[in-house]
């Protein structure tokens, strides 16, 4: 398994992160809509090697990427579905205030208590979706 230094890091123009073969190989991956790759790779730039299970997709902080409140929850709700993301935390809001929803990406190792996301292994839900017939 690689660790977390081979899965990002900083180079000399900025952090950057890596698409393993087997996510870029996967039907799902092969099967997704523009708006959910974009998204896909927009909360990955969010990792940064030890916050998988943290990651947010909030329309604030999208919002100068391009994002629309109705096109930022289509693509995520398609994430969810593919088994790219897996929602550990529902957000809301409460007597603390607003709080958002957390994800992890299932082909990284994950680890937020905090966050309902105990120590775990990559799932790599992605490689079980299948299409609907």
């Amino acid at each position: 398994m690689a660790n977390r230094a081979k899965l990002t890091g900083k180079g000399k123009n900025g952090r950057f992160y890596q698409v393993p073969q087997t996510v870029y190989d996967s039907l799902a991956y092969k099967s997704l809509s523009a708006n959910s790759l974009k998204l896909w790779h927009d909360m990955l730039t969010q990792f940064n090697g030890g916050n998988n299970g943290e990651i947010c997709a909030i329309l604030s902080q999208l919002e100068s990427r391009g994002w629309s409140n109705a096109s930022l929850y289509r693509a995520l709700g398609e994430l969810i579905k593919k088994g790219f993301l897996e929602r550990n935390f529902q957000g809301g809001i409460g007597p603390a205030g607003k709080k958002p929803s957390r994800y992890r990406f299932t082909h990284l190792s994950a680890s937020a208590p905090e966050y309902n996301c105990p120590s775990t292994g990559p799932t790599n839900d992605f490689q079980k979706w299948q299409p609907e017939k």
